[in-house]
């Protein structure tokens, strides 16, 4: 079992979702209207109550595509969160099969760190500012609505979850069963629960924040925060630190809301492909430039970049995925499969973050078991039945069990 929490507080000494909701995006206007250069200097708030229907329409057009683009950047992420968690930490994950530590596992586990949960967190305020935020935010009751679900969501899941999976850690004997144990395993999570909390604290003060202050008061506390992240341990720390991230996709999700196409949509495959490979080579140049004494900084800049690196896949597995010398009949047919299962992975990347670590674990031992510790096999059965087993868990619960729904933070009431 990987101690999440451990890694993503170790930016301090050196080194997941929210919802979204998504139609074909229309192209840029060759210059804007009187109306939009008029509202270019208006508050966004002013800004979406003096919208003309025509452009309100191509807008809401582009939130449904964005919508669908950013759960395929969530079901890329959450791969790398399997994987992440498959090699594991030099004492947890298929790390720990071996006397010694294998080094380029150890900086692909390094590398992922500083990008893949950073990506969730921009991803939650870009849904925010998208699909919450607006002219009549905290009103009518919204805000009340918004606490609800945050709780229902995030709270839920690691109230349901947390118990069992300290309990089977305890069955497998990695930690010791006392009652503080287990009600520090909810209320102050060390594993993968750790996601949850900071969350929830991050959602809950930021929505505080914008309907009691404004923007500009709220990314500047969002730098103070961070700021003062590297001042603190734990929950505080990751807190503070992880709300930047959000207070960076809340500023990116006010930039679209009113956009009338995707950015980037208009880029053939060729230059989608070259951007890409551009932002994995600057990823890869600021780990290592930065990874060792300056971990933190390489995860704020990796993780900025990461986000912009998976929306460029997103949208070149949404329009490109099939080379433009197959027939037509293959690409209708065929054109839609890679965005669609990436669209699926993210709308259950809940359900893979809670059992891929179950389904991991449990491959590693019956491997152990069988005497398979070739690292190569360890990794590639580790992480197809981590998240193979997981989509299939929940292809087999989520229709047929209310409280699997409810368990995972997705019941109806």
């Amino acid at each position: 079992m990987e101690c999440v929490m451990q890694r993503n507080n170790s930016h301090l000494s050196n080194r997941k979702f929210s919802d979204s909701q998504s139609s074909d995006s229309q192209p840029p206007n060759c210059q804007p209207s009187d109306s939009q250069a008029s509202n270019s200097q208006a508050s966004p708030r002013q800004l979406a109550a003096s919208y003309s229907p025509q452009n309100f329409l191509q807008a809401a057009q582009t939130k449904r595509e964005l919508s669908r683009v950013l759960f395929v950047v969530r079901g890329i992420a959450i791969l790398f969160v399997v994987i992440g968690h498959v090699i594991g930490e030099s004492s947890s994950g298929i790390r720990q099969l071996y006397p010694q530590d294998l080094p380029l596992l150890g900086q692909v586990y390094n590398f992922i760190y500083t990008f893949h949960m950073p990506v969730f967190f921009i991803v939650s305020g870009l849904s925010f500012a998208l699909f919450s935020y607006g002219p009549s935010y905290g009103q009518d009751g919204k805000l009340g609505r918004l606490f609800s679900s945050r709780f229902k969501r995030l709270l839920i899941p690691l109230l349901c979850w947390a118990p069992m999976y300290f309990m089977l850690r305890c069955a497998t004997g990695q930690v010791q069963f006392t009652v503080e144990a287990l009600f520090k395993a909810v209320v102050l999570p060390d594993f993968i629960f750790w996601f949850f909390h900071v969350l929830f604290l991050i959602s809950i003060s930021s929505s505080l924040l914008l309907l009691y202050g404004s923007v500009p008061l709220y990314c500047l506390i969002s730098i103070l925060l961070l700021i003062t992240s590297f001042s603190f341990e734990g929950m505080i720390s990751a807190t503070f630190y992880f709300n930047f991230f959000y207070a960076i996709g809340f500023v990116f999700g006010l930039g679209l809301k009113q956009a009338d196409y995707l950015p980037f949509s208009t880029l053939k495959k060729p230059a989608l492909t070259a951007v890409i490979g551009l932002a994995g080579l600057t990823m890869l140049i600021v780990y290592w430039s930065l990874g060792g004494q300056f971990y933190s900084v390489a995860k704020l800049l990796n993780g900025t970049i990461g986000f912009g690196m998976l929306y460029w896949m997103a949208l070149l597995f949404n329009t490109h995925c099939l080379s433009a010398q197959l027939s037509a009949q293959l690409s209708a047919q065929y054109s839609q499969i890679i965005p669609s299962w990436f669209e699926h992975l993210g709308r259950i990347s809940m359900s893979i973050y809670l059992m891929h670590v179950m389904f991991g674990s449990a491959t590693r031992i019956f491997l152990v078991k069988l005497g398979v510790m070739a690292p190569a096999l360890q990794l590639t059965l580790g992480f197809g039945v981590s998240l193979l087993g997981s989509v299939a868990l929940d292809a087999l619960l989520r229709p047929r069990l209310k409280l699997f729904r409810y368990s995972i933070g997705e019941a109806k009431t």
